[in-house]
């Protein structure tokens, strides 16, 4: 089955069955008009022999939500989808961080490298969702999905952007804003789909604004509004915040509509995470199932698997990411206001020489990424850490001896490092030699568990697991 075909047959469906599939006050506006999906799925999907339930019965219609950006979409993504689950929606979510699906072979909470990497693994997405007669499918778009048209002409109720940086990914896609802009663009005339964004530059802003004539909700920080001077007429979610907005030990801020204040309070860390929850609320208001009280019980203790998750061991916080930037340059601002003593980080790069390499990119792209990103990262980490652990990620091809040593070259001052090849000694040494009030990061992987430790051959790996292990072993929850 060609996703043209779902297309083709959805598009004749929308001209002669339009419905509401729900309605939300929105200032003076409604939303609706959203089509009736159920139908035409199914007829595709009996075509192809595929059994599924039906949903005419009871009337429901999936709701499809994409979100994409440079920063944020997993995080955004994942808890939108759990938010859902929470006040007992059927939910299905396709996303870096978590494939959370009953009708898949994936292990939740556990990532994947590509969650929309071609035609079959969308489809495969709204079958599932259909099959489990689910009320939400929740889709992480990425650049390469969008720019093979995978996104195009799926009528989301909802396409979100997080934000755009123009030099992310600049290596493989030199026209990477464009294609974000794209995902707006592509949205078909008889769509009612809702533009949901939050961006810190004018230009950029403007543009998106007025990128289409679908209805926008936009979010933004006081701080960048103001920075930036845009139109605040134009901002829908503001995000305010005073001098304990972000602290170690979590977030606090207010999330300002034309006639409500959200107070929010969470054990997330870092303020783009204040940005990400309030691209949440952005959604859930404008899908209308939002609860205040619901949502502040729900997200004040909160992991996104990967991505800034939060331990605490022996009056140290451990935190296991993906990212270095901008995380350790914040935990240096708590150094720096007493909040915290020492930061120790576990890094490795990965290596090169992948059997598994999309075949579309150059090696020679590959290698100047993952150059670029090596010496930019330990110049990061030598400026901001007080104490640098090296050791193995995905080593490729390459020796992990001469891995380390590579990466080791860009740090000036060597008592800052230690070079350890096995990373389930470096992250159990970080944490063991770290003293009270100190902080460990640990990035690089996130929530993924296959590591592969040369060209070919695979171990399983997790970080986290590393974390929970060494805190049940000294009997400390």
């Amino acid at each position: 089955m060609k996703l043209d075909n779902l297309r083709s047959k959805l598009r004749q469906f929308n001209t002669v069955h339009p419905t509401k599939s729900f309605e939300h006050t929105f200032g003076e506006k409604k939303i609706g008009d959203i089509r009736k999906l159920n139908s035409i799925f199914k007829d595709v999907f009996l075509n192809d022999n595929i059994e599924i339930k039906t949903l005419e019965d009871n009337g429901k219609e999936i709701k499809l939500i994409g979100v994409t950006g440079s920063h944020g979409k997993s995080s955004v993504a994942y808890i939108i989808h759990n938010f859902l689950k929470f006040k007992g929606f059927k939910s299905v979510l396709y996303s870096s961080v978590s494939i959370d699906s009953p009708s898949s072979f994936k292990k939740p909470d556990e990532a994947v490298e590509n969650p929309l990497i071609d035609e079959q693994m969308l489809l495969n997405a709204i079958e599932e969702a259909y099959a489990y007669n689910a009320d939400y499918l929740v889709l992480e778009v990425n650049e390469r999905a969008i720019e093979k048209g995978l996104t195009k002409e799926i009528p989301f109720d909802l396409r979100i952007i997080t934000n755009i940086n123009p030099t992310h990914n600049k290596f493989f896609y030199s026209n990477y804003v464009e294609i974000k802009k794209k995902f707006f663009q592509e949205i078909n005339n008889e769509d009612n789909t809702i533009c949901i964004f939050g961006v810190d530059d004018k230009v950029l802003f403007d543009d998106l604004y007025d990128i289409n004539a679908n209805k926008k909700v936009t979010f933004m920080s006081n701080y960048v509004m103001n920075k930036r001077g845009i139109n605040p007429s134009k901002i829908d979610y503001l995000l305010t915040a005073g001098q304990t907005f972000d602290t170690i030990n979590g977030l606090k801020f207010t999330i300002k509509t034309s006639n409500k204040a959200y107070e929010i309070e969470t054990n997330l860390l870092f303020p783009h995470n204040g940005l990400n929850l309030t691209c949440v609320v952005a959604a859930l208001e404008t899908l209308g199932v939002f609860d205040y009280e619901q949502f502040n019980n729900f997200i004040k203790l909160f992991n996104v698997p990967g991505v800034d998750e939060v331990y605490k061991f022996n009056n140290k916080t451990i935190i296991v990411t993906r990212s270095l930037s901008p995380n350790l340059e914040q935990l240096s601002k708590y150094r720096n206001n007493n909040e915290i003593n020492h930061i120790h980080v576990v890094m490795g790069a990965s290596g090169l020489g992948y059997k598994s390499w999309v075949q579309e990119f150059s090696n020679q792209a590959y290698i100047s990424e993952k150059e670029y990103a090596v010496e930019f990262a330990y110049n990061y980490a030598q400026n901001h850490a007080d104490h640098i652990y090296i050791t193995s990620n995905d080593n490729g091809a390459m020796d992990v001896n001469d891995l380390l040593e590579y990466q080791a070259s860009f740090i000036k001052d060597a008592s800052k490092v230690k070079k350890i090849a096995d990373r389930t000694t470096a992250i159990r040494e970080a944490v063991l030699n770290a003293k009270e009030n100190d902080v460990i990061l640990i990035t690089g992987r996130g929530n993924r568990r296959v590591m592969c430790i040369n060209r070919v051959d695979r171990v399983l790996h997790l970080d986290s697991d590393i974390v929970k292990q060494l805190i049940k072993y000294k009997g400390e929850k």
